[in-house]
């Protein structure tokens, strides 16, 4: 009922910006002393993308000067697809590298402290989108041209929008606000989003998965109805895999999953594509009855990731019996080239041992 309300709130708030946008896009375009043609239109939309595109740029910058102030240091800045890498040796570098559902990320290796600074970092964005708002409603009482003014309206109610998507809890989504929130109530979960990051850190400077050294303490007592420390067991769970351990690593997927009395919750969803290589290894062809919407679309979607690349061409060998070499080169050239080498070296490895599992039909779970 509680996830009901708040989709429900949520619409309405949607609905209302949209109309208040509207009306005065409306009142905006009302006082042209011509008729509105077709030339101000295309202008207007042009406004609005230019405006959308520049605010979601600054609020990753946000993230990235604010983590830069609380002594995080910079790893990536992504923008759609288009990503800016810096080395351990401070080299940049570009590549692109997309996750779907996002349209934009900066990730920052953590301070070496255990009392993680985390409100600063997340909060980045959107005190940035907030003071773009203010200056929005600040150029609105300027005396300009209606279509001008149309600049500044829209800014405001773009970046308001911004804070709200993410700040504000949403039925099923994990942003910026949510993650600190979790962060700052649960010390597990504030150290389960420490090792993340540094991992991510980690595997972006060549180290690989297996090499990291994780808490066992802490690995032990995660409450995985948490998303942050579900994110981690998930993290773990690759470890296990990467490393031949499939029984473990099944185990941990169905803790996870589990936990979730939700269907439809996120974190159930996005376990999916990882447990459909389990379905894979142990049910061969009759995967693919298990196989369902969400896993279709992760693996079609996530088209910069070499896990799931590699999980398409896992299942066509399954199906067709035989490598497709054009699939194997497309997981082995993201592995070898994706913004974490040492995941990707680890990738590599588990698909040749797979491979050679499958042709010599040796029994990979014990």
């Amino acid at each position: 009922m509680k996830k009901t309300l708040t989709g429900i709130i949520w619409f309405l708030m949607f609905f209302l910006w949209f109309f208040v946008l509207g009306y005065f896009l409306g009142k905006i375009i009302d006082t042209f002393d011509y008729n509105f043609g077709g030339l101000e239109i295309i202008l207007v939309w042009i406004i609005i993308f230019i405006c959308w595109q520049v605010s979601l740029i600054l609020h990753e910058a946000g993230h990235l000067l604010f983590g830069k102030l609380t002594g995080y240091s910079f790893l990536s800045f992504r923008y759609k697809s288009f990503t800016i890498f810096k080395d351990e040796r401070g080299k940049y570098s570009f590549k692109k590298y997309g996750i779907h559902g996002t349209a934009g990320q900066c990730l920052m290796i953590p301070p070496k402290t255990n009392d993680l600074p985390i409100f600063w970092y997340n909060a980045g964005g959107v005190i940035v989108n907030f003071f773009l708002a203010v200056i929005g409603l600040v150029f609105l009482r300027f005396e300009i041209s209606p279509l001008l003014k149309i600049i500044p309206l829209t800014l405001f109610f773009v970046n308001i929008l911004f804070v709200m998507f993410n700040w504000l809890p949403l039925p099923n989504v994990r942003n910026d606000g949510v993650n600190y929130k979790e962060a700052k109530k649960y010390q597990d979960s504030r150290l389960a989003f420490l090792y993340l990051l540094r991992s991510n850190g980690e595997m972006a400077y060549g180290t690989r998965l297996i090499e990291i050294e994780f808490d066992n303490d802490l690995i032990e007592r995660l409450d995985v109805k948490k998303p942050l420390q579900a994110s981690l067991l998930l993290l773990v769970s690759l470890q296990q895999l990467y490393n031949k351990d499939f029984s473990s690593y099944k185990k941990n997927l169905e803790k996870i999953r589990s936990a979730q009395d939700n269907p439809k919750a996120l974190q159930k969803i996005l376990t999916k594509p990882y447990y459909y290589l389990v379905d894979l290894i142990e049910l061969r062809e009759e995967a693919i009855n298990k196989k369902d919407k969400y896993t279709k679309m992760i693996l079609k979607k996530m088209k910069y990731e070499a896990f799931f690349q590699f999980v398409n061409f896992y299942e066509k060998l399954i199906f067709d019996g035989k490598i497709d070499r054009l699939l194997q080169q497309k997981y082995i050239r993201i592995a070898t080239n994706c913004p974490t080498p040492g995941e990707g070296k680890d990738i590599l490895d588990l698909a040749d041992f797979l491979i050679d599992a499958y042709i010599n039909n040796k029994e990979v779970f014990n």
